[in-house]
């Protein structure tokens, strides 16, 4: 975004209407780990095995990892080709959500009395030599890669790369308060990537149609390196979770594809409760875009003739 100056931000001129209505999502959405109370949890906690408690430590560490490179370099990148005031605006909500995620992470292991052990769980991931490959790939990418690049990659790394280290609470739901915070994290990772994806889509379209295919060769080769990355990562978890990862994993893959206006590429193998939980907490592009449409429209003030009266 190209000013000469810094001017005021008057949001009644509407460039992109979404703009307006995601900031209004976005905000209504606004929440805070610490006013989830997770205290209850700690008695189903203490009564788990103890290799399902590193699981869902370990994941929730990764999961931490990823919302950090968002929040820190991912959000950021993104700034570079804005289009509007307001959509740097968003981004500013965005940066800002990314870190409570982040943050919820740590509140649930303090709130699981894990504040001694935590420091494992993140040293863990760490120093794991496949999540720090990802994060080098991702880093390079957001420093180096190209606009479209760069929001196929935070897309990319919001949703397909970090649904599945939601497994173990997911499948189980024994946390119940747990599964709150990260209800309230996938809602807010729809909106970001329903919104990115809206954004992609339009900038997008003004390619040529050799610019397009090379993108796409691109994102396939991307993909599917990283997708293979997630699933040697999840070989050490334990054969029921790590299938449910995989799952999460391939539909959050189709849910990226999707939201970047591309067909879904992978077989989807999920319970019809979960994905139907998740449907439900997952905005998707066409709909966010129908829904501000549709918002549009009512704020519009109709013209009559005396309009044209002067």
């Amino acid at each position: 975004m190209g000013f000469l100056y810094y001017k005021a931000i008057n949001w009644n001129e509407q460039l992109d209407y979404l703009d307006q209505y995601t900031w209004e999502k976005l905000t209504n959405n606004f929440w805070l780990d610490t006013r989830i109370s997770l205290k209850e949890d700690r008695k189903i906690w203490n009564v788990l095995e103890l290799n399902k408690k590193e699981e869902i430590c370990n994941l929730l560490a990764c999961a931490s990892l990823n919302t950090a490179i968002q929040s820190e370099i991912g959000v950021a990148s993104l700034r570079q080709n804005v289009q509007t005031q307001q959509e740097e605006a968003i981004l500013n909500v965005i940066t800002f959500m990314e870190s409570v995620h982040t943050k919820s992470f740590t509140t649930i292991f303090r709130s699981l009395d894990l504040n001694d052990k935590a420091y494992k769980y993140f040293q863990f991931a760490d120093t794991n030599p496949i999540l720090q490959k990802k994060v080098n790939l991702f880093e390079h990418i957001f420093k180096n890669g190209n606009t479209f690049q760069k929001k196929a990659a935070f897309i990319f790394l919001e949703s397909a790369l970090t649904f599945g280290c939601y497994a173990p609470i997911l499948k189980e739901k024994e946390l119940v308060q747990s599964s709150k915070i990260i209800r309230n994290i996938l809602q807010g990772s729809g909106l970001f990537i329903a919104y990115s994806g809206y954004k992609f889509q339009k900038a997008f379209m003004t390619l040529t149609q050799d610019s397009r295919s090379d993108f796409i060769n691109w994102f396939k080769e991307f993909s599917a390196e990283t997708i293979l990355e997630e699933i040697c990562f999840y070989d050490s978890l334990s054969e029921n979770t790590r299938s449910y990862a995989n799952n999460l994993l391939s539909y959050g893959a189709n849910y990226a594809f999707d939201s970047m206006g591309f067909e879904k590429q992978f077989e989807e193998q999920l319970t019809p409760t979960t994905k139907a939980y998740l449907d439900s907490l997952l905005m998707t592009t066409n709909k966010l875009f129908k829904q501000a449409q549709k918002f549009n429209n009512l704020n519009t003030e109709k013209t009559s003739n005396n309009d044209y009266t002067f």
